[in-house]
């Protein structure tokens, strides 16, 4: 008998298979270097939802789940001065998404994307939100759903460094939503179906808003210097210049 498949929150007890997965994938990432604290598991992950797709026991999939409640929070996450379109909060964040190469081409990103979507629906958030290194073959498929882009030259500064140039994904759910929730079932194609989604979308709460310091608004959950920065590749040193709007 086959291992069943199913989409399920990543609980504290498989956090050793989520940091091991985050930790591969990342590990040949290209384009930015990376600070290895920030692949443990985190206050983020414990306040937040981590979203995984499984095969029996097996974590083969991952995408995280989180609110931002301010643009403070929403700087901070993205690693970027927010110079774009309006927000409305609450909005939703899709970060440190990872799949094993063994079954990277079975729409795994996007069945899990899917889900996401549909708890950004029962939570009414505004907006959808995410960043990659500029070039990454999801700008396509992304933009096919709904989403806006935008361009942060300066690159991330912070447990993710490169000075490539860095795509800033803002998918607003009023206008976009229900495209974005038919073009993630379809690129999942038979996967949709392979996996059963566990969790009961009523019983996913909101995280509620973080308490800011006025001193440190924001703190890391991980210092930055716990961990030496590993290498996805190298970059070549560019000069600073301020974000920019891509057109969509």
């Amino acid at each position: 008998m086959d291992a069943p498949k199913q989409i399920k929150v990543v609980t504290r007890d498989d956090a050793s298979k989520l940091v091991d997965l985050r930790v591969r994938c990342y590990a040949g990432a290209m384009g930015f270097v990376i600070n290895p604290a920030i692949m443990q598991w985190t206050y983020n992950d414990s306040r937040n939802y981590n979203l995984g797709a499984y095969i029996g026991d097996r974590l083969v999939s991952i995408m995280r789940v989180e609110v931002a409640h301010s643009m403070v929070e929403v700087e901070f996450k993205l690693q970027v001065k927010w110079t774009f379109d309006p927000l409305k909060f609450p909005v939703m964040i899709l970060s440190k998404a990872s799949t094993c190469d063994s079954v990277k081409s079975s729409g795994l990103n996007a069945l899990l994307r899917h889900w996401a979507l549909q708890i950004a629906k029962q939570w009414g958030v505004s907006h959808v939100l995410g960043t990659f290194v500029e070039g990454s073959p999801r700008h396509a498929s992304m933009g096919e759903m709904g989403y806006k882009f935008y361009s942060n030259l300066a690159g991330w500064k912070g447990d993710f460094e490169t000075d490539e140039r860095i795509t800033v994904a803002d998918l607003e759910t009023a206008t976009h939503l229900e495209q974005a929730l038919d073009v993630t079932k379809r690129i999942a194609g038979a996967t949709f179906t392979d996996y059963r989604f566990t969790p009961l979308l009523a019983q996913l709460t909101m995280p509620p808003q973080l308490k800011l310091s006025p001193k440190q608004p924001l703190r890391r959950a991980v210092s930055r210097n716990s961990g030496r920065m590993q290498k996805g590749s190298q970059t070549a040193g560019k000069k600073k210049v301020p974000p920019r709007r891509l057109k969509a």
